[in-house]
């Protein structure tokens, strides 16, 4: 995804058209050179608007700008109706290269999922670095109202949790001995609860292990009946709602997994 803030272009925008109304004064009163203060001014303003230019892939407008660089920075200087005639040609080519692309507004309400690198939070990134794009995706989806694919994305999430809780149990295979990168949801949850039974002492900790393995089962069968098999086998679209309620229950999920599970030990 291309993230880029409009407003940046504003300001060089209005200092263009200063520099025109500037230029046409000068050219009253019969002052035909651009002074160096007015051309270091303007390439300054240049080299920031470069910057959107770039961000918004407006490759004609930028060589365009590049060549109007060459001429404020020629010894020889530019006179006062050269450089209002460039300025309007920027601005038309620019007016005309916006016209050819199409820009996505994401609402306020959801900025901060847009191209979010921390949106689990910290525990959960370290936990599961190969998660983080995924999780960065299903951000960027429910900005985008991109809904159902929010929730694949999710499911992505949780089967990487799913991995490393595998890693962690030491299971490598489900059954008829596939190993576990081939295995279905049903299959991995349920290799994973037999290696479980019966592992843990009958004392105060133990017990605790126990009920939060058991916990986390109960939880991954509930996403996959609810919506890892519905997403993936296309039974189900998802509106915003679902989409955030997937999003909040997914990060609390793998917040909680995080504090015991990890796929880099």
């Amino acid at each position: 995804m291309i993230e880029f803030h409009a407003e940046e272009i504003l300001p060089c925008w209005e200092d263009l058209d200063s520099h025109t109304a500037w230029s046409e004064r000068k050219i009253r009163e019969t002052l035909e050179q651009v002074g160096d203060g007015t051309r270091k001014d303007l390439l300054r303003v240049l080299k920031e608007l470069r910057h959107f230019l770039g961000s918004a892939e407006l490759r004609a407008s930028d060589q365009r700008l590049v060549l109007f660089c060459g001429l404020l920075g020629d010894s020889c200087g530019i006179q006062h109706a050269t450089l209002i005639a460039e300025i309007r040609g920027l601005q038309t080519t620019i007016r005309n290269e916006l016209s050819e692309r199409k820009f996505t507004f994401i609402p306020t309400g959801k900025a901060r999922f847009c191209e979010g690198n921390c949106l689990f939070g910290e525990t959960v990134n370290d936990a599961f670095p190969s998660a983080r794009a995924e999780i960065m995706d299903a951000g960027n989806c429910i900005a985008a109202e991109l809904d159902t694919a929010a929730v694949f994305h999710l499911m992505r999430v949780a089967e990487i949790g799913l991995r490393g809780l595998a890693k962690k149990l030491q299971v490598a295979k489900v059954r008829k001995g596939d190993p576990i990168e081939s295995g279905t949801w049903a299959d991995i949850i349920q290799a994973l609860e037999n290696k479980v039974k019966g592992s843990f002492p009958k004392t105060k900790e133990g017990q605790e292990e126990s009920d939060f393995y058991k916990e986390v089962f109960i939880e991954y069968r509930a996403f996959k009946d609810f919506w890892r098999n519905k997403v993936m086998h296309a039974r189900a679209d998802y509106d915003e709602h679902a989409a955030l309620s997937a999003f909040h229950h997914v990060r609390a999920f793998m917040q909680r997994l995080a504090t015991r599970v990890s796929e880099v030990s």
